[in-house]
C-alpha cells in the first residue's frame, strides 16, 4: 500500500525553502473517491520531519510545491505515523495529465514552503 522502491536526493538552496527530488511508485487508496499517493522514502521523511516538523500544521502536514513531469501544483505532505513517513497526494488532474496509474513510477520534485 505504501509504494515500491524509492530513491531520495535533496538539494539545499539558500533561503528558507528546501528542494528534494525522489522517485516512487504511485499507489491508490480505494475510498469513495479514489486518491493517488506516492510515499516518500524513509530517510527523506526523517530529514523533512527533523528540519520542518516543528513548522507543520496541527495534523502534521507540511505545505509543498510539487513538480511531476510538466505539471506543477501546491499541496501538502501528510504524515503516516504508523510507518513514520510522509505521503504525497497526486490529484486526479495530475494523474490524467501525466498519464499515471497505480503502479506507475513517478519522479517527484518538491519544494517545501
Amino acid at each position: 500500500m505504501f509504494g515500491g522502491p524509492q530513491s531520495p536526493a535533496s538539494t539545499e538552496r539558500p533561503g528558507r525553502s528546501m528542494h528534494y527530488t525522489f522517485g516512487g511508485e504511485l499507489w491508490q487508496y480505494d475510498g469513495e473517491a479514489p486518491l493517488g499517493f506516492v510515499t516518500l522514502p524513509a530517510e527523506l521523511s526523517k530529514d523533512i520531519r527533523a528540519k520542518h516538523g516543528p513548522s507543520a500544521t496541527s495534523v502534521g502536514s507540511i505545505n509543498v510545491l510539487v513538480t511531476v513531469g510538466a505539471t506543477h501544483w501546491a499541496t501538502s505532505l501528510f504524515p503516516v505515523r504508523s510507518h513514520r513517513c510522509y505521503v504525497l497526494p497526486i490529484q486526479k488532474s495530475v494523474r490524467v495529465a501525466e498519464r499515471l496509474v497505480a503502479g506507475s513510477p513517478v519522479e517527484v520534485r518538491l519544494q517545501l514552503r
